[in-house]
């Protein structure tokens, strides 16, 4: 039995991420479910791979100007 699956130095039993390294146990969203699992980074219910500002809270996805970043991490 491996006590330690991906090799991070935390045991399975208390690794936010047990499959992918993550010895930091970085959770940015705190939701227990560490960044590198986590699909849904900023926890604003909009997956990572469809979020156009996945590092900030933007549910509503505004992208003012139509460039595919979202207002809350748009510069301009």
């Amino acid at each position: 039995c491996d006590d330690d699956l991906d090799g991070d130095g935390v045991d399975n039993d208390t690794d936010n991420c047990p499959n992918n390294g993550n010895a930091s146990q970085a959770d940015k969203d705190n939701d227990g479910i560490g960044n590198k699992c986590d699909d849904d980074l900023d926890g604003d219910g909009v997956d990572n791979a469809i979020d156009n500002c996945p590092n900030k809270k933007n549910a509503s996805q505004a992208d003012k100007d139509g460039d595919g970043i979202g207002n809350k991490c748009d510069p301009d």
